[in-house]
């Protein structure tokens, strides 16, 4: 196994080639304090991107519960799902789904997501139903850097990246989080937007597969 530090966690790298963390206790995001500069800073932001990890503990869920609700409510509301371990619950997951207007998940958090809301039925329904029921602009499906599929108000963009050898990474997907938000904030497609997120989740793949 390759340890190495990621935020208050460690990665370990396993034979078949996925990643597991393991994520220390009382780290910095267990301790995030409301500030009137977060405050300021989060008046002011176009999109707003969070998390279930950061909310384990109870003090840095109740800051940014209210840093999300400080938002504007033109601003983007990205939840992406990053389960890990056993720190989410119900509760959470339901919270920030009511919060968020964008929904993004791996194939492996969406079969948690499934029996954890109680939802039937293939995962495209899955993804359609909860953008019904959270009232959600676009739900993001990914399977590793394999393929990717974003349901929009009235569209659906579906890429295959079928010749890439390393199809996981860790940063990959908040590499595509993040460019996808940019993207549509500078006025791009949907299909566009996810292009651009789904070249930059490659390239950090390739990066990953050369180190």
């Amino acid at each position: 196994k390759n340890g190495a530090g990621n935020a208050g966690g460690l990665i370990f790298n396993n034979p078949n080639g996925y990643f597991t963390s393991h994520i220390l206790e009382n780290s910095a995001w267990d301790f995030i304090p409301y500030t009137s500069a977060a405050e300021n800073c989060i008046k002011k932001a176009d999109a707003v991107y969070f998390g279930t990890l950061a909310l384990r503990k109870a003090y840095s869920e109740n800051t940014i519960l209210d840093l999300i609700d400080a938002a504007p409510a033109r601003a983007y509301k990205f939840f992406d799902v990053n389960l890990r371990q056993n720190y989410y619950s119900l509760r959470i997951i339901r919270k920030l789904l009511e919060k968020a207007d964008i929904l993004k998940l791996n194939a492996e958090e969406l079969k948690i997501i499934k029996n954890i809301l109680s939802l039937t039925g293939s995962p495209e329904n899955i993804c359609l139903k909860l953008k019904e029921t959270y009232q959600l602009k676009y739900v993001i499906l990914t399977n590793m850097a394999k393929e990717s599929f974003i349901w929009g108000d009235d569209c659906i963009s579906s890429l295959q990246n079928g010749q890439l050898q390393q199809t996981f990474a860790y940063g990959a997907g908040n590499a595509f989080a993040g460019t996808f938000m940019s993207a549509l904030l500078r006025g791009y497609t949907l299909h566009e937007a996810h292009e651009k997120a789904n070249q930059t989740a490659i390239e950090v793949c390739l990066a990953t597969q050369k180190s």
